[in-house]
């Protein structure tokens, strides 16, 4: 890890492939594009079924947010 100016840490690794700085959660190397393991979470071992229901949930609750928003926008004016 590394410290910027204002002494707040940010999370920094090499990448594997090219050498350069990238942030410990991405999962692509911006620079050469080579794919990285990220410290935060791992969906490799998630199976087909698992990922469509958390596509899922995360769809319906994306509509529910925004029909509420709307209905709340609605009732506002």
């Amino acid at each position: 890890m590394k410290e910027n100016k204002n002494g707040v840490q940010r999370h920094v690794v090499k990448c594997p492939h090219c050498g350069n700085d990238v942030l410990d959660h991405m999962t692509k190397c911006p620079h050469c594009k080579g794919e990285l393991k990220s410290a935060y979470y791992d969906t490799s071992n998630m199976d087909s079924p698992a990922r469509a229901k958390l596509r899922a949930v995360f769809l319906v609750i994306t509509f529910l947010v925004v029909a509420g928003i709307i209905i709340w926008r609605s009732l506002a004016t």
